[in-house]
């Protein structure tokens, strides 16, 4: 069983929306009938909903139940309060024998721009991030928990709320912990051209590269709460791979902020939520940059 969770919440941030897409997949028996239940719990393992549907493969290779159930007053998530609920799915028979029983943890959160302002739960949000590049002295690319503590440790401590996972995404153990304490990510893609950046997005034969890097990245961290941002890549000009994954998450999930390096004034991508020029220089004229902010939004 695959599945993916959102955790909305409405316009007036009061009252929130779980929805889940589960989905079953008849490995050995391709008529496969049951039901998937799922439980919603809150921080005391108290039951907030319930509800159940029925499965069935009839011949095909899988089959994709919806849920979408009302949350009243829900408590909030966000990097000073990250409030966590805890969903389960119940994949049973048809004999009501539990067969699989996956857990996953669910923060309540808005994100939106207005003004240029980005906004979490209606309120601004100043974005103090840091990048992150998976490595350590000792265990090289193989970093322990422990270590991945001290790191969010450090960035709470010196009043840090957001970090980029440069230039690739993080250890799926990463996610769990910035879940749970409290810390904005931008999940960014392995891409990074340099030489000729452009060029390589917009060879044909690398698009079907860039884009399977980006549909598996979100696919994988599609459940995290504290991943706020796409990125599209680091240093790879502007082509029309970029295009094809803005394409891709307009479709799959645009309850999140789209990220895209632009090296001002070439390589703006028009359909970016979150501005991010590399290298700005002092001397650019305070007009550009007001010019920068009135043409976005």
């Amino acid at each position: 069983m695959t599945f993916s969770v959102r955790a909305l919440l409405d316009e007036d941030i009061e009252d929130g929306s779980l929805e889940v897409d589960a989905t079953v997949h008849a490995y050995n028996e391709i008529n496969a009938a049951g039901f998937i239940e799922i439980q919603l719990l809150d921080a005391n393992n108290e039951q907030v909903l319930t509800a159940s549907e029925q499965f069935a493969t009839d011949g095909i290779v899988e089959d994709t139940i919806y849920f979408a159930e009302p949350v009243i007053d829900p408590e909030l998530w966000s990097d000073e309060q990250p409030y966590l609920y805890t969903l389960l799915l119940v994949l049973k028979n048809e004999n009501d024998e539990v067969l699989e029983v996956l857990r996953q943890p669910v923060g309540f959160r808005r994100l939106e721009i207005q003004n240029g302002q980005m906004l979490v739960n209606g309120m601004p949000v100043y974005i103090k991030g840091v990048n992150r590049h998976e490595h350590h002295p000792v265990y090289g690319r193989s970093i322990p928990r422990e270590a991945m503590l001290r790191d969010i440790t450090l960035m709470k401590q010196f009043n840090l709320n957001a970090v980029r996972t440069s230039h690739y995404p993080n250890d799926p153990e990463w996610f769990g912990l910035c879940d749970t304490l409290g810390i904005y990510v931008q999940d960014e893609v392995n891409a990074e051209c340099h030489y000729s950046e452009s060029w390589f997005s917009n060879l044909p034969d690398y698009q079907d590269a860039f884009l399977d890097r980006f549909v598996r990245m979100v696919e994988r961290d599609k459940n995290a709460t504290s991943v706020i941002m796409w990125s599209t890549g680091n240093e790879c000009g502007l082509g029309d791979a970029h295009y094809a994954m803005n394409e891709f998450i307009e479709q799959r999930d645009p309850t999140r902020l789209m990220y895209h390096q632009s090296n001002w004034p070439n390589g703006e991508a028009p359909y970016v939520d979150v501005i991010g020029p590399r290298y700005p220089t002092p001397a650019l004229p305070d007009e550009v940059w007001r010019k920068m902010i009135r043409d976005r939004w």
